[in-house]
């Protein structure tokens, strides 16, 4: 394998159609959870999920759903401007496979929020990472705490907030796997990152380091995870929406990170829309 990928492809894992439970939830019909909690077991997903978005939709407004498909809106619309990408679901196993066959590219699996450069493509194409079983880049993780994770003993062009070390060899979004290597069980093995880091080490899987920061999880109010602080009640988490929408309204960004500055402060938008309404009511 030598030259440049011929593209990039990206697998969105399993998402909820947020807008269509929206439309439902404005219209006033019964929502089924089995349409939003997922129908395999994932890591730190908190059980009382139901729970918490009910408490939501009884605290805030616009509703939970309604804020998620805002989101996954602004992560769509992120994911199409990214040059040379082709897109799939996480389930079609048998498209990615077959334009594996065909050509050379590094594939990224994404949630329903998560956001990339637009230049993911020609930055990975500059390098022979992409070359690698797999790749793996710093990243941006947007929350409360703001913070880069870092790859122990490996350099970073720039650290956003505080430097934090990985935890797992993969996080969320930012690792590709090499098209030689989009095999059916592979693609099942590789497509949640913690159990794609131990299911790459079984298999020896080799990794190249990169030291820039291509992609971004947010872990915005409405993520599964900030969810969980709803548990402490809506006065201490109206103050989370607030700060949130406040934060990361005007990122301070330079221009080669507009994919991320210009995706978060619409996002931010979404909360400050909520805490707006939260201050009139």
């Amino acid at each position: 394998m030598d030259g440049s990928p011929d593209l990039i492809a990206f697998a969105r894992r399993q998402s909820p159609d947020w807008a269509g439970l929206s439309r439902d939830y404005q219209a006033g019909l019964p929502i089924d959870p089995a349409r939003y909690v997922p129908d395999h077991v994932i890591p730190e997903f908190p059980a009382d999920i139901v729970e918490l978005i009910a408490a939501w939709n009884a605290a805030f407004t616009p509703d939970f759903f309604t804020c998620r498909a805002s989101i996954a809106e602004i992560s769509a619309r992120n994911l199409a401007a990214v040059r040379n990408a082709v897109h799939f679901a996480y389930h079609d196993i048998a498209g990615i496979a077959k334009l594996a066959a065909a050509k050379q590219f590094v594939l990224f699996f994404h949630d329903d929020d998560d956001v990339f450069a637009a230049d993911l493509f020609e930055r990975m194409a500059a390098t022979t990472a992409w070359q690698a079983d797999t790749c793996v880049f710093p990243l941006y993780r947007v929350a409360d705490t703001l913070v880069t994770y870092v790859k122990e003993g490996h350099a970073v062009e720039a650290v956003w907030g505080a430097r934090s070390r990985f935890f797992y060899r993969f996080h969320s979004n930012n690792y590709g796997l090499n098209s030689r290597l989009c095999t059916p069980a592979h693609l099942r093995g590789m497509k949640d990152h913690i159990a794609a880091s131990d299911y790459a080490a079984a298999r020896g899987f080799g990794e190249a380091v990169l030291p820039f920061a291509m992609s971004a999880t947010i872990k915005t109010p409405c993520s599964a995870s900030a969810l969980m602080q709803l548990r402490d009640g809506p006065v201490s988490f109206t103050r989370k929406i607030k700060d949130f929408a406040a934060r990361y309204a005007k990122p301070a960004l330079p221009d080669s990170h507009a994919w991320l500055r210009d995706s978060l402060a619409r996002i931010a938008a979404v909360f400050h829309e909520v805490a707006e309404k939260l201050t009139d009511g």
